[in-house]
Order: C-alpha cells, then structure tokens, then sequence
C-alpha cells in the first residue's frame, strides 16, 4: 500500500480498466481440472473451461495456431497456441514479430474445441529504476522543476505500476 505523509503535494495515478463478459459465456458444469504445461517445464493443476465453437475461424499462422473470443462491447481477447517447440519468445521477440502473431496466417472454418484455463494474475511493479534507465532522472531528485505545478520544492519519490486480469467463465 502506498502511504503519504505530510510532506506529500500531489499523487498521479493511471489506470487501465476492462471488465467485460464473453459474447457466448462458458458453461461452468463444464469446467474440469486438468494440467497446465508452464514455459519453464513445471505442470501446474488448474481449472479448465471448455466449449466447442461451430464453424470458428481459427488462423494457422509460421509456427502458431490463433483463435479469438469476442467479448460483450469492446472487442475480443486472442489466444495463441505456439507449435510443438516452438517457443514464446521466438513468437513475441520483436515489435513485428507480435504484430505478425496478431495479423498474419491463413484463416480456416473449422470447429473447435476450446479448452481455456482459468486464471488470475495480480502485479506490482517499483518504475523507479526501469524510469531512470530510460534516462528520466531529474525528477526524482532536488533537482527537479515542478514550478507549473508547485512553488514548493518537489521531487518525485515514487513509481508504480500495478496490474490485475482475471479470466473465468463468464469474461
């Protein structure tokens, strides 16, 4: 948790919220545990959801298969199932690269059987050092000019990124 003390003029927060529910939700009687086959080879038990979409389109992409959920109101969320060895970070390794994972490949109808994990992730990140290297300096110093802000002296004393996605049943 972030505290302040009285010494503290301002707080800046950004955030990025999404809740949104799959157009077709999945049936809960037909979620089932089973094992997940984590990037640095240790299985994990986790609750899968399944459904099967008549006529989907799915795209057969260079060393990828990729499906697409639309949800309620903004859009829809990709799931990408790299090939047999081939790995996620040969897909995702470059700004083109993720682009062609999103946009390239041969599109085909087919049925599918979808079996998604169920999951939730929760992040927090200090922005302190990854600002600094990417040259932003002054501010967390005495140094620092937030006279359009302030006529008191001001420095930046904290960065944080927080982050949260959860993925169930009904989005």
């Amino acid at each position: 948790a972030c505290t302040f003390d009285g010494d503290s003029r301002a707080v800046l927060i950004n955030t990025i919220y999404l809740k949104d529910g799959w157009r077709e939700p999945f049936n809960e009687e037909r979620t089932e545990q089973g094992t997940f086959h984590r990037s640095n080879g240790k299985p994990k038990k986790v609750d899968y959801m399944r459904r099967t979409d008549r006529n989907g389109t799915i795209v057969r992409g260079d060393g990828f298969l990729r499906y697409a959920l639309p949800l309620n109101d903004v859009g829809r969320m990709v799931f990408v199932l790299p090939d047999e060895g081939v790995s996620l970070e040969s897909l995702l390794g470059s700004p083109e690269k993720v682009t062609a994972l999103l946009r390239d490949g041969e599109e085909k109808n087919a049925d599918v059987d979808l079996m998604v994990p169920k999951f939730r992730f929760q992040d927090r990140t200090d922005l302190e050092e990854i600002l600094q290297s990417l040259g932003v300096r002054t501010c967390f110093t005495g140094m620092a000019d937030f006279s359009g802000m302030t006529n008191t002296p001001a420095h930046v004393s904290r960065g944080l990124q927080e982050s949260y996605i959860g993925v169930g049943e009904t989005g």
